[in-house]
């Protein structure tokens, strides 16, 4: 690989991280905005054996 192909190469990885950071601010500033709350794993696990036992 020549310098300059490692130069290109390093800057579209550099462009792809920066693109990758931009999208996960925005999508956690849109859930932000939502107003849904996250909960623990737990209590999805919780919520979901619940319901196969009932079954």
């Amino acid at each position: 690989m020549s310098l300059e192909e490692a130069f290109k190469q390093a800057l579209f990885e550099r462009i792809e991280d920066e693109y990758d950071v931009a999208v996960a601010a925005a999508a956690y500033a849109e859930y932000e905005m939502s107003g849904r709350k996250s909960r623990p794993i737990s209590e999805l696990w919780e919520e979901v054996f619940d319901d196969r036992c009932e079954s």
